[in-house]
């Protein structure tokens, strides 16, 4: 009995790393689902991570990424257009979230899906005093189909492991305290 006690103790310890493992993630999930309160009420953390659309989508050099070049770093994706008018009114809150969020493990960038490209696209930055944000065009326009996109602005929560997590609808004031405390949470 006393040779099986250390392969009984060794095959618990087993089992409760791996019940770590596959938990660990839906614990931080959960704690993250604990801030969608206030101005994040509308905030939509899944119960597990969704995959991502591996649709390519363009930088201003017209360089092919995907979201999973941005693993690394919990990244806020917003889609939106320059016509769409509470994306308007939100911009300049999420590129104030960025300037908050500098030098922590966080990004938010921009993607378009407006047909013309960077043609529209820099202007309304330059007017709205957007400086902070990356700005990525959907040349294909097939990732608004891919994420269900109801209406815009859709942004999405992407886990520095690269996996979708959350999603919000609308507009939101992304540079309020609820938003900062919920994106802080994600960067950890």
């Amino acid at each position: 009995m006393k040779k099986f006690t250390p392969l009984i103790l060794l095959g618990v310890l087993v089992a409760a790393w791996f019940g770590y493992l596959a938990f660990k993630d839906r614990g931080k999930l959960a704690e993250l689902r604990l801030l969608t309160t206030g101005e994040m009420s509308n905030f939509v953390i899944f119960e597990k991570p969704k995959p991502l659309p591996e649709t390519p989508f363009f930088n201003r050099k017209g360089e092919t990424i995907r979201f999973a070049d941005f693993k690394g770093k919990a990244t806020l994706v917003n889609i939106w257009a320059t016509w769409c008018e509470p994306c308007r009114e939100e911009m300049p809150t999420l590129n104030t979230l960025q300037i908050v969020m500098a030098g922590q493990n966080f990004q938010v960038i921009t993607l378009s899906i407006d047909w013309q490209g960077y043609k529209v696209i820099d202007p309304f930055l330059e007017e709205y005093k957007i400086t902070d944000l990356d700005a990525y065009w959907d040349k294909s326009n097939r990732l608004p189909n891919q994420l269900e996109v109801v209406g815009l602005p859709l942004t999405i929560l992407i886990s520095s492991d690269g996996e979708w997590i959350g999603r919000m609808d609308g507009p939101a004031v992304w540079n309020s305290n609820d938003a900062i405390t919920l994106m802080q949470k994600a960067a950890e």
